[in-house]
């Protein structure tokens, strides 16, 4: 299992409730078409200088890095900038990704 995550801040200016909405809604369209096994999305309880990590947190889960791969190269093909997609970059910023992967409980 792959974990797709993304750290990011909302614009001044954009409400929580309905910058969350939207993040959600896109996250909920790739989970319902199969591009992504689910989702979690997460608001960081630590402020500055405490946490040096943006307000929230979506956690986007793939079985593996080519299924990750699907998904990215479908998002590509339907633009970056445009739809939903398109809504959150309007909408975010301070992001940062990492991908990780669970290590094996050993036997």
């Amino acid at each position: 299992m792959l974990h797709y995550n993304v750290w990011f801040n909302l614009k001044s200016g954009v409400p929580e409730e309905s910058g969350l909405s939207v993040v959600r809604e896109y996250l909920s369209a790739l989970a319902d078409a199969g591009e992504a096994n689910g989702f979690t999305l997460l608001k960081n309880l630590g402020n500055p200088p405490r946490s040096k990590l943006p307000c929230f947190h979506a956690l986007i889960e793939f079985n593996d890095s080519e299924s990750l791969g699907v998904a990215m190269k479908k998002q590509d093909e339907r633009g970056i900038h445009t739809g939903k997609h398109g809504k959150i970059v309007e909408m975010v910023c301070d992001f940062h990704v990492e991908i990780f992967t669970g290590i094996p409980t050993p036997d």
